[in-house]
């Protein structure tokens, strides 16, 4: 291919005919473009589209037509595509023609390839923009994620003592591996590497940052990073990374947090000690919730109460399970917080234990209902905060 500089002339042409192949003859189009794209057909827009009704375009003869492209002088490096598109008896047919520009100092084009998939890595290091373009105008491409269909299983079948076959333990999902294929597109080599630095930055290798991915149903994950951080580059002004991550927790959760409270206004459920089985009318009574996990999978809440409130109980009527406090005595300013995707509690952020007949419970998918216990319970709020969860 012969390279032309910048500031140089180059004539378009295009041939029109009425059929393809050798019985095909010269007629003219009902209309005429040629637009000019940077480094492919389908690459960002550069120059144009010119027509030949505009003037732009010229006919030579039946059928027959030019467009002299005056080259910029400040055009970068790299291969122009032209793309001619004509109207022949009511069918659209295009015809391509590309040149080498050898360029000057000046910035390539941005190409902005920012693929059909989004969404975003953020963690304390800063954020990368999955299918946008950043601050820094580096398009990033979400080009493939590997990971967010099946989760492996941790346990296993132990062989039975002279005998055929096996014991099957419990087996529970293990954590959530992710490759992700990501691809930054500069307009400088500089600006190339700074993406490079952000990727290495914003992947942690002990925190945790979070991932969410833009299924139809937003998805949100957190990650760390897992192996090693595989970069490639086949010009000044693109990488490709292979990022691998371990999410710990395997769930995908909703990219909304939920938050629903309750406040109570009346001496509620009943006074320690408690004996179960405990029953509770079917009827929702006072200072209850009725919380809907949306996801496929079960999800694991944060409960926040306040005082005042004694012996505070937490019953998930769905699956009949309670977890309760009964020495405990909260006043107006505290906070009692469980947790019960780590099965911890603090008290105004201190460890405090739950009775020994407690039964930390989950939110299955659907609808649960939830009752906050305790005597002196006026003027108490109970909170859960919780994501719909998918597997």
């Amino acid at each position: 291919m012969t390279s032309y500089p910048p500031g140089g002339f180059y004539p378009f042409d295009i041939d029109v005919f009425n059929e393809p192949g050798p019985s095909g003859v010269l007629v003219d189009p009902t209309s005429l473009q040629i637009d000019i794209t940077y480094g492919s057909a389908s690459g960002a827009d550069y120059a144009g589209p010119y027509t030949y009704a505009g003037g732009s375009v010229t006919r030579l003869s039946t059928g027959m037509y030019r467009f002299g492209w005056n080259i910029p002088a400040s055009a970068f490096a790299g291969v122009y595509v032209a793309t001619w598109t004509a109207v022949v008896a009511g069918s659209t047919v295009y015809g391509f023609e590309s040149i080498d520009v050898e360029g000057s100092g000046s910035a390539a084009p941005v190409l902005a390839d920012t693929g059909w998939w989004t969404g975003s890595l953020t963690s304390t290091a800063g954020s990368i923009p999955l299918g946008s373009v950043d601050a820094n105008g580096i398009a990033w491409a979400l080009c493939g994620v590997d990971g967010m269909d099946g989760v492996p299983t941790v346990g296993q079948v132990l062989q039975r003592a002279g005998d055929h076959g096996g014991y099957a333990t419990q087996q529970f999902y293990g954590p959530r591996p992710i490759t992700l294929r990501v691809v930054a597109t500069a307009t400088t080599q500089a600006q190339r590497d700074t993406a490079r630095a952000i990727m290495q930055q914003v992947v942690p290798v002990s925190d945790l940052a979070t991932l969410i991915y833009n299924e139809p149903v937003p998805k949100t994950l957190k990650v760390r990073r897992s192996g090693v951080l595989k970069e490639a580059s086949d010009n000044p002004l693109y990488v490709a990374f292979e990022v691998g991550l371990i999410a710990p927790d395997p769930r995908k959760y909703g990219a909304s947090y939920r938050a629903t409270t309750t406040a109570n206004s009346q001496v509620l459920g009943i006074t320690p000690p408690l004996t179960p089985p405990i029953l509770l009318p079917a009827q929702a009574p006072p200072g209850s919730l009725t919380v809907t996990n949306a996801g496929n999978f079960e999800t694991r809440p944060t409960i926040v109460i306040t005082g005042p409130i004694t012996a505070p109980a937490v019953y998930n009527q769905t699956m009949g399970r309670l977890i309760s406090f009964s020495a405990l005595t909260l006043g107006a300013t505290d906070v009692l917080t469980i947790d019960l995707l780590n099965k911890v509690a603090t008290l105004n952020g201190s460890p405090r234990s739950a009775d020994l007949g407690s039964s930390w419970w989950v939110l299955p998918p659907g609808t649960s209902q939830i009752v906050l216990q305790g005597a002196a319970a006026v003027g108490a709020t109970l909170t859960i905060n919780y994501s719909d969860a998918w597997m």
